[in-house]
């Protein structure tokens, strides 16, 4: 989802569309500036008005250039704080790259690792992002990034995977969906059902962040109309492993699609995945990439409810 901000005023508070999950960042660009405090903060912020990341670099306390994170529990009660050296000036822009892991928060400035903060709060919880101090700020963006290599079924080397096949030529990847039918479900328990707002057509995406587990055998994704599945997405990690796609007709099972280039699904290791149709077409990326094709045998329109099941947690489900 496409969220970035330009020249905002500071101080400044703006909900993150989408949320944050594993595998999601925010980039920073600033510029540090002389003023009274000597300071400024990034803080992720949550309804609950708890601070699970508090960043504060600050200038010239005592000779002492430090940066300090910290979390809050809400109602001024902060937790154990780190510190690191400062590597930022004043007047000197800088970029700083906050990247959501399965555990912790890997934090870049410049291109360079500064330090890994451990979650202290579900990350799925962050809704918000504020800036405050002494800083003037560029721009602020949320890009997904890619953090996770392809293992795999359990873990070891990388498996050998072949080039990804291009997506159709007719594949908009810009797809947004209407925004009163837009749906966003955080952290939700599996088996996992909603009904479609608005019914489903090809303007539509759907993404899903989980994280297959530990003793996962498999897990699906469905699009259906009723008691119908119209797109059957269920990779395998057992009997394999593969990813199999079908459909139903009548209530009975079709011919199953499998092949694929590589397996992209690791127990313990979160992904994104997102569901576009081309109307002819369900077109599935994973962590970025485009990794399958299934051709419609039904209306897509059909589509009402999105179920997900198996051995899997959610982090993120969004259909818009």
């Amino acid at each position: 989802m496409v969220q970035i901000i330009r020249n905002p005023y500071v101080p400044l508070t703006t909900p993150i569309s989408g949320g944050m999950y594993p595998g999601r960042s925010i980039v920073i660009r600033g510029t540090p500036l002389h003023g009274a405090e000597q300071r400024f903060c990034v803080d992720l912020l949550t309804s609950k008005g708890t601070l699970p990341l508090h960043i504060n670099p600050r200038f010239g306390f005592g000779g002492s250039w430090q940066i300090i994170l910290n979390s809050s529990t809400g109602g001024g009660q902060w937790s154990s704080e780190v510190r690191h050296a400062n590597c930022l000036q004043i007047g000197i822009p800088f970029e700083l790259q906050i990247c959501v892991e399965q555990d912790k928060y890997h934090l870049t400035i410049n291109g360079n690792r500064l330090c890994d903060f451990h979650h202290r709060e579900p990350v799925c919880n962050v809704n918000a992002l504020r800036i405050t101090g002494d800083v003037a700020i560029e721009y602020i963006n949320f890009p997904d990034y890619a953090p996770y290599p392809t293992y795999g079924a359990y873990g070891g080397q990388p498996m050998y995977s072949m080039p990804m096949q291009q997506p159709p030529s007719n594949y908009y990847q810009g797809m947004r969906g209407p925004s009163l039918s837009y749906q966003d479900f955080n952290c939700p328990s599996v088996p996992f059902m909603t009904m479609i707002h608005g019914g489903y057509n090809p303007s539509r995406r759907i993404t899903v962040v989980g994280t297959p587990l530990s003793c996962v055998d498999s897990f699906s994704i469905n699009l259906k109309s009723d008691n119908e599945f119209l797109f059957h997405f269920n990779p395998r990690f057992r009997s394999g492993p593969v990813v199999v796609r079908n459909s139903t007709r009548c209530g009975a099972w079709q011919a199953e699609e499998k092949g694929a280039s590589c397996f992209p699904f690791v127990p313990n290791q979160t992904f994104s995945m997102d569901i576009c149709s081309s109307g002819s077409l369900y077109i599935v990326t994973v962590n970025g990439q485009h990794f399958t094709t299934f051709a419609s045998r039904d209306d897509p329109c059909r589509i009402n409810q999105l179920t997900i099941e198996g051995g899997i947690t959610l982090q993120k489900v969004i259909i818009q």
